[in-house]
């Protein structure tokens, strides 16, 4: 699978142009989601160690944007459920705390990536 802007990924299995073409096309869509999900289930496996075997702005350079995205929001509803159930168990500063905990991840991505900035845009012209 190749996107518009060059991404690239493999299907997880292999793939044969042969019959009609409304056939062979409804196979094709459904083998590009049978390998989104497997990439998808792959990204969250590692997702569960972040910080701890690789960090979170490397993270997002090993797997499609779309699939990054989607990750990091199911992370985030997981961790802002978590922080909702510590209030109303009584931790008044659970909210704060994560709040401080999501700015401080943006902070350092949002750093990271201006310091990487010309790298990033010499490596996408080569894509």
């Amino acid at each position: 699978m190749i996107a518009k802007d060059g991404e690239k990924d493999s299907l997880c299995s292999p793939f044969t142009m042969e019959g009609e073409v409304e056939s062979y096309l409804n196979r094709i869509t459904g083998a590009m989601q049978q390998s989104l999900k497997v990439i998808l289930s792959e990204a969250m496996e590692k997702a569960a160690s972040w910080e701890i075997d690789v960090s979170r702005h490397e993270w997002i350079f090993h797997y499609p944007a779309q699939l990054c995205i989607t990750g990091t929001q199911i992370y985030w509803t997981d961790e802002t459920q978590l922080a909702l159930e510590e209030y109303v168990g009584g931790q008044e500063d659970a909210v704060k705390r994560y709040i401080q905990v999501c700015n401080l991840r943006l902070s350092y991505l949002f750093g990271w990536y201006w310091a990487n900035f010309q790298l990033l845009m010499e490596q996408r012209s080569y894509l």
